[in-house]
């Protein structure tokens, strides 16, 4: 435990504000080299200017004073201030190329970069909430405020504050050294309010706020989403919803209130010492001017310096309390790309045109579950074999699916295709061998053909999509687009855009499977949402669609187990039987009772075959059983 403990503390120094201002700019010099340079630049030609500006109101003030020659005040101040002129435009040349295209460069390359890091992360830990949280709270980081680039730009401000202290703490030594401790000992009484303030917005705010906001995220979008609109609208959910969203805010004021309160008390405090500040400054310059015979040019000379002495402290306090921000949220993105929710990279790849199964002794436990979900399962699937998994609902089905394409590892046990355990399959050997249709199907806001090949529109073969349109029986529907194979499947970005309805939807994803041709395929509830003929249909076709593929059909409805070799049923978890559908119609099982309950539908339903809107209802419900 303890040992424990000193590496999480070891782990947190690594991390510190100095590590993290490091590994940012590294981030964003691996996409603009120029960026960060840049930055110091532009802090470089601000120096300048601060002294500069009141240099040329006391050349003008002490040519009044002293009664000198106009033309001498006149061409000394012009001199300055074009000195001034070229530097302010190279400043803001600078300025404008860093904040109009080199910073969305880098905000978009890194979130782009994020986002596409999030696809390899672990399916099974990524469903958790810590996962979830996490994610959120990396994703902070990318933001233009208080992320990598805050923390970059507060250390350029930061050290091009050091130099303009330096020379304005000179001018001040020269007042009064006793005005320089003033102004600096409440600047270190300004850093700790702050460092304070920081610390408790991280702790009492910020952590806190990854799971409200998914929450807020997700009652705010609801209202809008198409495929619940119909329910939301029928079923009077608005008041639900409403109570939901109430609820949520009010746990996000409950912690938004008393970080407002103590920011506004921090800030307070910080105005108050500012003030002091001013009285001091003012004070002890009006002194002077009384007592020591300095000149009014210097007068205002001095009092730009001082005042540029103090506005240089408090930026720098600022920049601290922006460095303890950032630092959290960077160790948060760092930290979670340590954190073991990627997929291993110690994987390799292994390519193959059959595909054999063996799952032997498996168990399966979901997070927090009592007891398994899948409990000692064991089968082979030889190369080329059409399997039917069958069982009411809850039985494991989806699961074992999940097993089979790598998103969960088993808890116990061990699965093999091709003699090889999946656990040392990479994540592109997954996605050559297999072509799965899962029960939860959904298309892409993109053209109709890219949601068929998953490939972009170039890549993407036209002949065998239309192949592919015409064995799902969609080409109909299809010719009647105006756009045809080109239609968007959504109207969230264009008008033109097309909905499909739920059995089209299912058959695009069958069209998937098809399209890539993939030696393993499996179909989870393909036939869900299609008609009684087009199951049919489907069913029909199905051995000439797949070939010498190996497949695994999952099913409530056991009309798929007449085309397949064997029957596997699964009971809470639990492999109960195996066989084809005529050696487990010839002993009393489970399945047998199973399939007589849908037989029985058959036979009461053809009476009333003369009304196919009846018999296609019946037909439908004969099939389930639950």
């Amino acid at each position: 435990m303890k040992k424990a403990k000193k590496e999480k503390v070891k782990k947190l120094k690594n991390k510190g504000i100095f590590s993290n201002i490091i590994f940012s700019m590294k981030q964003i010099n691996k996409v603009d080299k120029w960026y960060v340079p840049l930055l110091f630049v532009l802090e470089i030609l601000r120096i300048p200017q601060v002294f500069l500006f009141p240099y040329i109101l006391m050349v003008i003030v002490d040519g009044i004073e002293r009664g000198k020659d106009a033309r001498d005040v006149i061409l000394k101040a012009m001199l300055v201030t074009l000195i001034c002129f070229i530097v302010r435009v190279l400043q803001m040349l600078v300025e404008s190329n860093i904040d109009t295209y080199r910073k969305e460069k880098v905000i978009v390359s890194l979130q782009k970069k994020f986002y596409r890091n999030s696809l390899k992360i672990d399916y099974e830990k990524f469903e958790s909430s810590e996962t979830q949280d996490a994610f959120e709270k990396a994703k902070r980081a990318l933001y233009q405020n208080g992320g990598m680039l805050t923390i970059v730009r507060s250390t350029a401000e930061f050290i091009g504050k050091i130099f303009s202290l330096a020379i304005a703490a000179t001018i001040i030594i020269y007042i009064n050294l006793w005005l320089g401790v003033i102004i600096f000992g409440l600047a270190i009484i300004k850093f700790f309010l702050n460092k304070y303030a920081r610390k408790k917005e991280q702790t009492e705010y910020r952590d806190k706020l990854p799971n409200i906001n998914r929450r807020i995220s997700y009652t705010d979008n609801i209202s809008r989403n198409l495929s619940i609109g119909k329910d939301l609208r029928i079923y009077k959910m608005d008041k639900f919803i409403n109570k939901e969203r109430d609820r949520t805010y009010t746990n996000f004021f409950g912690i938004l209130k008393p970080y407002l309160i103590r920011e506004t008390t921090v800030g307070s405090f910080i105005n108050i010492l500012e003030a002091i500040d001013l009285l001091a400054i003012y004070g002890f310059l009006i002194y002077a001017v009384l007592t020591k015979g300095m000149l009014i040019a210097t007068f205002v000379y001095m009092l730009a310096a001082v005042r540029e002495f103090a506005w240089s402290l408090d930026v720098m306090v600022l920049s601290s309390g922006d460095f303890m921000s950032c630092s959290y949220i960077i160790k948060d993105y760092r930290e979670f790309y340590e954190m073991n929710v990627f997929e291993k990279k110690e994987t390799s790849d292994h390519p193959s045109n059959k595909v054999e199964i063996e799952f032997k002794n498996v168990f399966y436990s979901y997070e927090n579950q009592e007891g398994y979900a899948l409990n000692d399962v064991s089968f082979k699937i030889k190369a080329g074999e059409k399997i039917a998994l069958v069982g009411l609902n809850g039985a494991g089905k989806t699961t074992l699916v999940k097993l089979l394409c790598g998103f969960y590892k088993p808890t116990k046990g061990e699965i093999l295709i091709n003699g090889v355990n999946i656990n040392q399959f990479s994540r592109k050997t997954f996605q050559e061998l297999i072509a799965p249709v899962f029960q939860d199907n959904e298309t892409i806001g993109m053209e109709l053909r890219e949601n068929i090949s998953m490939s972009p529109r170039e890549e993407s073969d036209e002949e065998k999509i239309k192949q592919t349109l015409k064995i799902m029986d969609l080409t109909s529907k299809v010719d009647s687009l105006p756009e045809k194979e080109k239609a968007i499947l959504s109207r969230e970005f264009t008008d033109t855009g097309i909905e499909l309805s739920g059995g089209e939807v299912q058959k695009l994803a069958i069209a998937r499977a098809i399209y890539k041709a993939a030696p393993l395929v499996i179909l989870d509830e393909p036939t869900a949402a299609l008609d009684a003929f087009a199951e049919y249909n489907l069913y029909n076709n199905l051995s000439e669609f797949i070939g010498n593929s190996t497949a695994i059909y999952i099913s409530h409805r056991l009309a798929v187990t007449k085309i397949c070799d064997r029957v596997l049923l699964l009971d809470d978890g639990v492999l109960i039987e195996s066989g084809s559908h005529n050696e487990l119609m010839k002993k009393d099982t489970e399945y047998k009772k199973l399939f007589n309950i849908q037989a029985k539908y058959y036979k009461e339903g053809g009476a009333l075959w003369k009304d196919s809107v009846v018999w296609e209802g019946i037909l439908n419900i004969s099939f389930q059983f639950y």
